[in-house]
């Protein structure tokens, strides 16, 4: 953000010992093995947010006496009054204009455990920083101004806590000094408030009335609320619960990248990335979701360091299989006990920010993890005005600061939670080009099937009839499942000579086999169809012959041709059944998405198809 052009009002001026970054916090003394929560603090605009952190932070000790002696008389040469805001407000422009615009961090400790405030802004223009700082936290203090009563921001932070399934909340009345600690005033917020909450699905953990700037019943209790027989705001936040520890949830590992380093003869596949949850240990099966990929951990790299034999949540990994697998970047690493939910249609709640809505039939960036893909959306079940939570169904858009829940058609399958107890899982953001516009908790997540694709694609004119016999039925029948093999390559390389010799292998051993060589959708498509200006129709037409042949159990042995290198991947996400994808190519560095298996040329052709026969055995 910038500060505004207009002039200047009296501030306290660019003084480092006023910028939280540099404030030093000479009573914290951060322990590894204490117990940790983080909290956000939210409300409306001028409710006393930053305020009550900073007298909290005074309270407790966590600010060297000195240090606010300093500030206090800073204040009083420049002519200002103190305000315990003015110990938190780290950013210049805040300080100019007066409002906190960025969420900041602030730090203190008591016997019990060590606690992270998230000072969060409360301007309906900011609320896209609050949703950075909200994500990240287990609890919330949400202040009402006791003068001023419950404002819209009140209303759309409840809503938006719930959202984001902040579970501990501790509604804070602040300023009832300026109602003279009235009683009923404070009860009839609660009513009010409560009401509202309670259709957002939050039951408040705690109500306190506290008056901040005062120190009334923040960390001591108050005289001037001797009706008040409730906890004290310390009290309060003792009482909080901690979620679970990350290290004792599932494994949950969003793969990065994959290095490989040919120095002095060292050809190891690393596959890195962050473990959001759970613990990682040599010899641990893993399997990759989506793809379904599995293997077991050899090594657990450290560079210029031992090499561990057990890593674990909020830790970065170096992880050498013993398998030599292709794992893209999104690609979530998990045990077999515990696997995510994956699917190609999302179901999501999203708090939407754009300054253009967000329509049915656009096309978005999604961001879960690691992964990086576009969606489209191809519904809007409802949306909910966070304000005046007026819903309205089947929606044709979003408007800007509307929740809506929401059906997005993934470019590609993605691995999530859609509960449990690793909430960077479940979590996503929606970007309009380069701008973060929306974000939002998975609700559920479904296959695309063949059928499905069909709807939504190329067949909104005519409608699909199945077999009536599913292949689980024909399993009865013939001795194995469907699978699809797909064999890509660039021209030349032997595709269709592969698929012959497979096809009769597979033939020999008894399984029902089709050699569909994408040649033969060109030779039934119109003598006019270009091959260049046609991809699309060319695709859709293998996609069409596909889908009888695996509905009746047949392994199908196709080639792409035709359709190009590039478009594997739209069939084996367009196909439900087994599936496995075979690279030919002599560049033994050659890669491709979601390949299974690489085949060097035909000189490998014998052995390759041997090898082949083995995997297609196992899948069907």
């Amino acid at each position: 953000m910038t500060a505004s052009k207009s002039p200047k009002p009296k501030t306290l001026g660019p003084a480092p010992s006023l910028v939280e970054g540099a404030l030093p916090l000479s009573n914290v003394q951060v322990v590894a093995d204490r117990e940790l929560l983080q909290v956000v603090t939210v409300g409306h605009v001028d409710h006393g947010k930053s305020t009550l952190v900073g007298r909290l932070m005074v309270d407790t000790e966590t600010i060297a006496p000195a240090k606010v002696q300093a500030v206090r008389e800073l204040c009083e040469r420049q002519g200002k009054v103190f305000e315990y805001a003015f110990l938190l407000d780290a950013l210049e422009a805040e300080r100019e204009q007066g409002i906190t615009i960025d969420s900041a961090r602030s730090f203190f400790q008591t016997e019990k455990r060590d606690y992270i405030l998230v000072d969060a802004p409360g301007h309906v223009e900011f609320i896209r920083n609050m949703v950075s700082g909200a994500a990240r936290t287990e609890a919330a203090l949400l202040l009402l101004d006791a003068h001023e009563g419950v404002q819209e921001n009140s209303r759309r932070h409840g809503k938006l806590l719930s959202l984001l399934g902040i579970k501990q909340m501790v509604v804070v009345v602040n300023k009832l000094d300026l109602i003279d600690f009235d009683q009923g005033r404070f009860e009839e917020l609660m009513r009010e408030y409560g009401a509202f909450l309670a259709k957002c699905g939050i039951t408040p953990t705690h109500w306190v009335p506290v008056s901040a700037r005062d120190g009334e019943n923040v960390v001591f209790r108050s005289e001037k609320l001797a009706w008040w027989q409730g906890p004290t705001l310390l009290q309060a936040l003792e009482s909080l619960k901690r979620a679970p520890s990350l290290l004792e949830a599932s494994l949950r590992m969003p793969v990065q990248d994959v290095y490989k380093f040919n120095n002095k003869g060292n050809d190891e596949r690393m596959v890195v990335g962050r473990i959001d949850s759970g613990t990682l240990q040599v010899g641990d099966e893993v399997i990759f979701s989506p793809s379904g990929k599995r293997s077991r951990v050899k090594t657990l790299r450290v560079f210029s360091a031992p090499d561990p034999l057990v890593v674990g949540a909020g830790e970065n990994a170096t992880v050498v299989l013993q398998d030599e697998l292709y794992i893209p970047r999104g690609e979530m690493m998990h045990h077999a006990d515990d696997p995510p939910q994956h699917g190609q249609i999302l179901t999501g709640r999203i708090f939407w920010l754009g300054k253009r809505p967000l329509r049915v039939g656009g096309v978005y960036g999604l961001r879960l993890g690691t992964a990086e893909l576009e969606c489209e959306v191809i519904a809007i079940p409802s949306t909910t005005d966070a304000a005046t939570l007026q819903s309205l169904s089947e929606a044709s858009c979003v408007e800007r600061n509307q929740i809506a829940e929401v059906r997005l058609r993934l470019t590609h399958p993605i691995a999530a939670d859609i509960d449990g107890g690793c909430p960077q899982t479940r979590r996503f953001v929606l970007l309009d080009g380069y701008d973060l516009w929306g974000g939002g908790q998975i609700l559920g997540l479904e296959a695309l099937t063949l059928q499905s694709r069909r709807a939504v694609d190329f067949l909104s004119d005519f409608q699909w009839h199945p077999q009536p016999s599913k292949s689980t039925q024909w399993t009865q029948i013939r001795p194995h499942q469907s699978a699809l093999i797909l064999i890509a390559g660039d021209p030349g390389q032997g595709k269709t000579t592969l698929a012959k010799h497979l096809s009769s292998a597979l033939l020999e051993a008894g399984l029902q086999t089709v050699l569909l060589d994408s040649n033969n959708v060109l030779a039934e498509a119109p003598r006019d169809t270009s091959i260049d200006t046609a991809r699309e129709q060319l695709r859709t037409q293998l996609l069409r012959t596909l889908l009888p042949l695996l509905e009746a159990g047949i392994v199908v042995v196709a080639t792409t041709n035709v359709i190009g290198l590039a478009d594997h991947s739209y069939l084996n996400e367009a196909v439900s059944a087994n599936r496995l994808t075979v690279l030919i190519s002599p560049d033994r560095n050659a890669r491709l998405v979601d390949a299974d298996v690489q085949v060097y040329g035909q000189t490998e052709l014998q052995h390759s198809v041997s090898d082949l026969m083995e995997r297609i055995c196992d899948i069907v």
